[in-house]
């Protein structure tokens, strides 16, 4: 294996050997950050199966814990979100929203999942070599499937919630309430109820989109870095 500069391969090996199990997202990043420096020193590329089995499955396992539990409470307060801008929840107490109000309430819907859209991103500086590449796709493709579980427990959820609040439902449960709080009057609230149930289809749209473009923007840059190296590699070859 040859290497720029020579009398560093002992260390390159050691660093390829020296995995550790990422307990986070950022030990992760930082186990890819380090390998993708010690290749980009290399004149052959490392063989694919330093990266072992297990450490594959150790980098799925934390993309797709990440991937499940990253944005999970923001999801759920997109009906809150939607609401806002619905005009049906008042921001600040007042329902009258000015421009800077629409822009908080959907910046609490997507600006999480855009966010660590944008961080991820920076990981295209690291798809240099075998291992940290195959490092990357790994913890992108257990992102995608815990994304994918948590997308479809949100519908499952969302779904569940807006067949209960069917306006049957809203009147028994209402009609409940009225037997111990006999001069509430909980006509407002039951049409509040069923116009607020409408929140929860669009809401499951819109968690699916921001959660997607949680992997999708990564993914463009990685493909775009790719496609970059790969024209460098063959103007330098001519």
């Amino acid at each position: 294996m040859a290497e720029k500069g020579g009398g560093n391969e002992t260390v390159v090996m050691a660093g390829v050997g020296d995995f550790k199990k990422p307990l986070n997202l950022l030990q992760a990043i930082e186990e890819i950050q380090h390998m993708a420096a010690l290749e980009r020193n290399l004149d052959e590329p490392l063989d694919k199966n330093f990266f072992s089995t297990k450490q594959r499955i150790d980098f799925f396992m934390m993309g797709a814990r990440n991937g499940f539990l990253n944005g999970f409470i923001t999801a759920l307060l997109t009906p809150l979100a939607f609401g806002v801008l619905d005009k049906m929840i008042p921001l600040f107490g007042d329902k009258q929203l000015t421009t800077f109000d629409e822009i908080y309430a959907f910046m609490l819907a997507v600006g999480f999942s855009l966010g660590f859209a944008i961080f991820l991103s920076s990981l295209h500086k690291c798809y240099v070599g075998t291992i940290s590449k195959g490092m990357i796709r790994n913890l992108f493709g257990g992102m995608f499937a815990g994304i994918t579980a948590k997308v479809i427990i949100v519908a499952l959820a969302f779904n569940w919630l807006f067949v209960y609040l069917s306006p049957r439902h809203v009147y028994n449960a209402l009609l409940f309430i009225h037997k111990y709080l006999p001069k509430t009057n909980l006509v407002p609230i039951y049409h509040w109820i069923l116009e607020f149930r409408n929140v929860f289809p669009e809401s499951v749209v819109f968690v699916a989109l921001t959660s997607f473009l949680m992997v999708v923007i990564p993914l463009i840059t990685l493909t775009v870095t790719s496609i970059r190296n790969r024209v460098r590699k063959e103007r330098n070859l001519d």
